[in-house]
């Protein structure tokens, strides 16, 4: 006999052990329809992480119609029962209005109930609330405590979050260090953000000796998992020959898969490579429409390039109150520059 078979036969004579570990396996395997089957035998037998499970089966459409009111319904019936993960499930549903009315307050105190649990996750919910001050005062000191407590919970996110805590001093004496340390547990413990901020430290020599090779491997890693200042990064060391021969056109690649992500420094790195015909054959119009591009990305650098345009009739035809205008939306988020061209601009008309 088979172990799954073994299973089976165990959990058709409702031995709840053997019930969970079917609903596992059947979900491992995304065969849902047997999940449910399973999950449903489980909740007739009165087992919260049955009502929990329905519940994730609702909030995501598997096996069953997507149904969110379901969803927050069957973790509150499991919450009920004191099980520490649809108590994190509910504070979610509350914290983001998913099937139930946003409260905050709500969302507050179930964290706190599953934090108290040892519920990693709600330590970490709780963490994020009062960094956030969703629901209650604001207090860093407060998140600080939550995030460390879910990292010696083992959660990789919380390491991650110590580590920026040290990296930035935040409410901690700033230490690189330490920083990198818990960079590495978040990493080792399987979280991928971890990878662009050690690779940053080693860029920089923040903590560790400063390792431009290591530093771009890591940026490579970071790049693999989608985040879009990695792929900056890469070009900026192509660009200028950093642990790798320089290669400006392949930086140009990196810069425009980066911008395309939404990444703002990469859009306004590509307006100053077109303006000045760097990996590419220069061309206004070009460096126009990524001006344009940050600019409606809200980058102030890239609203002051598209004030320069207009003002200049560099890939667009000139136009000063546009100018002004843009000058105006920079210089209005501090943007130094700006206020000295708007003005220079004004005091020429």
């Amino acid at each position: 006999m088979s172990d799954i078979e073994s299973l089976i036969k165990r959990g058709n004579s409702n031995d709840i052990n053997a019930i969970l570990d079917l609903m596992g396996y059947y979900y491992q395997n995304e065969d849902f329809t047997n999940a449910l089957e399973w999950i449903k035998k489980a909740i007739s037998l009165g087992s919260s992480d049955g009502m929990n499970f329905l519940g994730v089966f609702y909030q995501n459409g598997l096996g069953v119609e997507q149904d969110n009111l379901l969803a927050a319904q069957w973790y509150q019936k499991a919450a009920n029962l004191g099980n520490a993960i649809a108590i994190n499930n509910l504070g979610f549903c509350y914290s983001n209005g998913v099937g139930i009315e946003q409260s905050y307050e709500k969302a507050f105190e179930l964290y706190q109930k599953g934090a108290n649990l040892n519920n990693e996750d709600s330590m970490n919910n709780l963490a994020v609330h009062y960094e956030s001050g969703y629901g209650v005062e604001q207090s860093y000191e407060k998140a600080f405590y939550w995030y460390e407590k879910a990292a010696n919970f083992k959660s990789s996110e919380a390491m991650f979050q110590v580590g920026l805590y040290y990296h930035f001093g935040r409410v901690v004496e700033q230490n690189f260090s330490m920083a990198v340390d818990w960079y590495k547990k978040a990493l080792n413990a399987g979280n991928p953000d971890a990878y662009y901020n050690l690779g940053v430290c080693f860029e920089n020599g923040l903590g560790v000796e400063q390792d431009y090779q290591v530093a771009f491997d890591l940026y490579r890693k970071a790049a693999n998992f989608g985040n879009t200042n990695a792929m900056y990064n890469i070009g900026v060391f192509y660009l200028n020959g950093l642990s790798v021969e320089q290669n400006k056109p392949e930086a140009i690649e990196w810069f425009i898969e980066s911008a395309n992500r939404g990444n703002r420094l990469a859009v306004y790195n590509l307006f100053v490579c077109y303006m000045d015909g760097v990996g590419v054959e220069k061309s206004y119009e070009k460096a126009f429409d990524w001006a344009q591009k940050g600019a409606y990305l809200g980058d102030s650098n890239s609203m002051n390039a598209l004030g320069f345009c207009y003002q200049n009739g560099l890939g667009v035809e000139v136009n000063y109150q546009k100018a002004i205008n843009w000058y105006s939306e920079s210089a209005n988020l501090g943007n130094t520059n700006a206020q000295n061209n708007l003005e220079n601009l004004k005091s020429k008309l």
